[in-house]
């Protein structure tokens, strides 16, 4: 959450670069429905991820599997997106808002993927040895 996950376009504000850290998208990523859906559907990564916590920790491994594939296949959809939702030349005013071009995605972004998949293999190892332990 701390690490810088995308570099978006800050020709506006007099840089050329602007980082967007994870925090940040996860908090503007609520506001995406002002945006585009594309950007609002990525974003619901986030809280399928938890689903899937919770369902393995309560032993629904066949949901739990589902549901941290889609997250896992929303997370790597990101890098579909060409802009994201930004905030405009006058900072943080929801009014403000603009879709801002994408440059590069940096390691706040792979470690978000990275969790996706860390939570997949596991849920996959878990199945794995439970169907072992009933033979």
């Amino acid at each position: 959450m701390t690490q810088t996950a995308v570099v978006v376009d800050g020709s506006d504000r007099g840089l050329e670069r602007l980082p967007y850290h994870g925090w940040e998208l996860l908090v503007l990523g609520g506001f995406s429905v002002l945006g585009d859906f594309a950007s609002l559907l990525v974003w619901l990564a986030n809280p399928i991820l938890v689903v899937a916590w919770i369902l393995y920790l309560r032993d629904r491994q066949r949901a739990a599997l589902i549901s941290a594939v889609t997250a896992l296949g929303l997370t790597l959809c990101f890098v579909g997106l060409k802009s994201i939702l930004g905030a405009g030349p006058e900072g943080v005013n929801v009014a403000d808002f603009e879709m801002r071009t994408i440059f590069s995605y940096a390691i706040g972004y792979w470690l978000w993927v990275a969790s996706a998949a860390v939570m997949l293999a596991g849920i996959v190892v878990g199945n794995i040895a439970s169907y072992s332990a009933v033979e």
